[in-house]
């Protein structure tokens, strides 16, 4: 049972003692912040053999659901299933994308991906002898050791890092796409080279992943933080 502490004649939860201390909204009883709704179509986020994880024939995503809030994954998930969302996974992103920028949607990939909020998504990764990337309801095993090579970060346009077998697969499973170099596109769009950063992990240890959060990049962090400072996108069935 969490403690509890008492603030003047009333007693409330640490979590709300920081939330009070660091000046941060009240998730619960706050309404999303809805601005204009995207709405994208025939999205088939796959793994790393072609197979479909998901079929999404329409998603209305909205730009901020609820911005700079500290939450962990799961408060995440509940806030969003309370006001009739769901929150993406990393795939799911990384193919809407993916469709926006084929059909030459420049406005709506800056206004979603041309930013540097912290996307928190509904993707994490087991680290372990075998390594598994978990999209939702999804998990995708995954070698991180392969011949001479094993799994390395950096801009993934990079030759070095496009010449790493297991840099490649790891982008197809993580990102869900056959092409997972789609996402260089936005050095061109919006001078943001895409990143990806695995930061500290330890064997047994489960990570999230994470989008954004750079002045002058397209990151994509893998870090063990299990809460932060988080904006996150709320996602409907069309």
């Amino acid at each position: 049972m969490k403690s509890l502490k008492p603030l003047g004649s009333r007693i409330i939860s640490v979590e709300e003692a920081r939330r009070i201390v660091e000046g941060l909204p009240d998730v619960k009883n706050t309404p999303p912040q809805v601005e204009d709704t995207i709405e994208v179509r025939a999205l088939i986020p796959r793994n790393s053999y072609g197979t479909a994880l998901h079929h999404y024939s329409r998603v209305l995503l909205n730009k901020v659901v609820f911005k700079d809030v500290r939450l962990s994954v799961d408060n995440a998930q509940k806030y969003c299933k309370e006001h009739g969302y769901f929150l993406p996974d990393f795939a799911l992103l990384c193919n809407v994308y993916k469709a926006l920028y084929e059909d030459k949607r420049h406005d709506d990939l800056s206004q979603l991906f041309d930013t540097d909020d912290v996307y928190l998504t509904n993707t994490s990764i087991g680290w372990g002898l075998i390594t598994s990337i978990y999209h939702s309801d999804s998990s995708l095993p995954f070698n991180r050791h392969k011949g001479n090579y094993k799994l390395e970060g950096g801009y993934i346009n990079n030759s070095h890092f496009l010449s790493n077998e297991v840099n490649i697969e790891f982008l197809r499973q993580l990102t869900g796409l056959q092409e997972p170099l789609i996402l260089t596109s936005a050095d061109k769009l919006f001078h943001r080279p895409a990143y990806i950063d695995l930061l500290n992990h330890a064997p047994m240890q489960k990570t999230l992943v994470t989008l954004g959060g750079a002045s002058d990049q397209m990151r994509i962090s893998v870090s063990n933080h299990k809460e932060g400072l988080y904006t996150f996108l709320g996602v409907k069935h069309g």
